[in-house]
């Protein structure tokens, strides 16, 4: 873990991972209905060009908590720590709170929680937030107070990872993802049986459920203002994937990514920092406001997230940091000291085979052999040899996620 820049106060990070959710039915991008009337109020930078790993919960999340970026992540051979592991070993406190059917293996070896379970002294959720085994999004924000306090101090002393998984806008059932006060466009369908509603119905209902989530998101953000006295509190908010609301007559989402249409894919992505978080990270908002409409996509999470909570690894790629063209330019993130260590580059480097710049995966690659006493003989073997002793490598440690540094 980096040290924390002077005047600053160890980050609270809240990672609010959507569901559902499409950019272009968020008013901040410049959708014609007001589906952010709250966050339009708040000083957010809105992502507007954001692309998802994949078009379902089970493939995203353990894509984009991944530092290898999608088409590494589809190629790799065995599994590798991901974005909470790292924070984890780094001393941060970390804990996933979950709204939806688990975390797909993303939180297993970190500290975890659902809403359906109290918080600890705390009593039950509040009853109007849950029914028939579903809650709504805002039982997310039930006893989180006490849920930061239960973690270990010494380790909230360096920093929290707080990552709020949603139900947002998951359907067919979307009328069941907002409450009765949160319903602005009538009709919607009340059913999951789509064919029995019109496609504008549908659309209402899956609109409410995005002024929802604005709620919750302005919500979180009025939380996390509350807890500034002993830290420098930040959001960022990215949804898992879109959904087709029957355009060329499809709906839902999970279609192959080579044929998903843009609906299912194109995701968006909100940051707010509390200004002393932003002047203490030496970050540019009007520099991130004018970069919205940088493309990015899921691969950007691991190192955006990396970047504001300043993790000290050799996997942090500045160009894949949404943040890091905004910074200062004497704040900028440093070479890891690990890469410093070792001789390595950090970052990008150049791909002899074509010049372009690639994504170090060759030393995420070495580094995977360095346990089990595996270095010296990997390091040494010619290329045609390594996919063997990779397996053999991971053999020896089958039930171990590779070690990121």
């Amino acid at each position: 873990l980096a040290p924390l820049p002077r005047g600053a106060r160890p980050p609270l990070l809240a990672l609010v991972v959507g569901e559902t959710a499409r950019a272009d039915h968020f008013s901040l991008n410049g959708y014609a209905r007001n589906t952010n009337p709250a966050l339009a109020r708040l000083p957010v930078v809105s992502f507007s060009d954001v692309t998802a790993c994949a078009t379902s919960t089970a493939a995203s999340l353990p894509c984009m908590f991944s530092p290898l970026g999608r088409d590494a992540f589809a190629r790799r051979e065995r599994e590798h720590e991901n974005l909470l592991d790292l924070a984890q070993r780094a001393g941060l406190a970390v804990l996933w709170v979950d709204n939806q059917a688990g975390c797909k293996g993303v939180c297993d070896r970190v500290p975890h929680a659902s809403t359906r379970e109290p918080a600890p002294g705390a009593g039950p959720v509040a009853a109007h937030l849950c029914a028939d085994g579903e809650c709504l999004d805002e039982a997310l924000l039930e006893g989180l107070q006490a849920r930061l306090a239960a973690l270990a101090p010494e380790r909230r002393a360096r920093g929290v990872l707080l990552v709020l998984h949603q139900i947002g806008s998951h359907g067919p059932a979307y009328f069941r993802r907002s409450p009765a006060d949160a319903k602005p466009f009538q009709p919607e369908c009340a059913t999951n049986a789509l064919a029995r509603c019109d496609t504008a119905a549908i659309v209402n209902a899956y609109d409410n459920s995005i002024v929802y989530t604005d709620r919750v998101l302005a919500r979180t953000i009025a939380w996390l203002e509350r807890q500034s006295e002993d830290y420098d509190p930040m959001l960022l908010y990215v949804s898992d994937h879109g959904e087709s609301l029957g355009e060329g007559n499809v709906f839902l989402h999970g279609l192959p990514l080579a044929i998903a249409p843009r609906e299912q894919t194109h995701v968006p992505m909100i940051l707010w920092l509390a200004p002393r978080a932003a002047s203490a990270r030496a970050v540019d908002l009007d520099c991130l406001r004018e970069r919205r409409a940088t493309p990015l996509s899921h691969d950007h999470l691991f190192h955006t997230v990396a970047g504001l909570l300043g993790l000290d690894t050799a996997a942090y790629r500045p160009a894949l940091d949404a943040v890091a063209p905004c910074r200062a330019r004497g704040d900028e993130k440093k070479e890891p000291a690990q890469a410093r260590a070792r001789g390595a580059p950090a970052g990008r480097r150049k791909d002899p085979a074509n010049g372009s710049q690639n994504s170090g995966n060759e030393r995420h690659d070495r580094r995977e052999h360095a346990s089990a006493g595996c270095r010296e003989p990997c390091m040494r073997l010619a290329a045609g040899f390594r996919r063997a002793v990779h397996a053999a490598c991971a053999r020896r440690r089958p039930r171990q996620p590779a070690i990121i540094t």
